[in-house]
């Protein structure tokens, strides 16, 4: 009875303190992205408590930026609603902003990033392989509503 006190308070623990944002749409993504590009990750380094990926920009789909950098930051914790498991080597369709603290550092987090469809978002960038020729084709029309989106 204890044990299982015990799992349930760590349950509401982790709910209670865990990453929470509103699960992101095609749309909504598109909207809030300051960037949006096709990456293959090259390397990855914990630096502090933050996870920094070197990748290639293979394919630019919005750039609200002077130069998209080939580095990419995130929370090294997936509380501080991180994205820590890009592999190296995979190819990802990525989203992100810019920090408002420098004008170069590109970030990425699991509250804002494309999903491969609205129906099952996921929790994290998908791979390229994972993008649908349809949303491939919005992405190079760019092919959204204007924002900001009215309610």
């Amino acid at each position: 009875m204890i044990s299982l006190r015990l799992i349930l308070l760590s349950a509401v623990f982790a709910v209670t303190y865990g990453c929470k944002c509103v699960k992101p749409t095609q749309q909504l993504t598109y909207c809030r992205a300051s960037w949006i590009t096709r990456a293959k990750i090259l390397k990855s380094t914990v630096i502090d408590s933050s996870i920094q990926y070197t990748v290639d920009h293979q394919e630019i789909f919005k750039n609200e930026t002077v130069e998209l950098f080939d580095k990419v930051y995130t929370p090294a914790y997936t509380a501080a609603c991180g994205v820590v498991d890009l592999e190296v080597g995979e190819v990802y369709l990525l989203a992100g902003t810019v920090s408002p603290d420098t004008s170069a550092e590109l970030q990425i987090t699991s509250c804002i990033f494309m999903p491969a469809n609205d129906v099952h978002p996921g929790i994290n960038p998908p791979t390229w392989s994972n993008v649908s020729s349809e949303l491939y084709t919005r992405l190079q029309t760019q092919d959204f509503k204007p924002c900001p989106l009215d309610d």
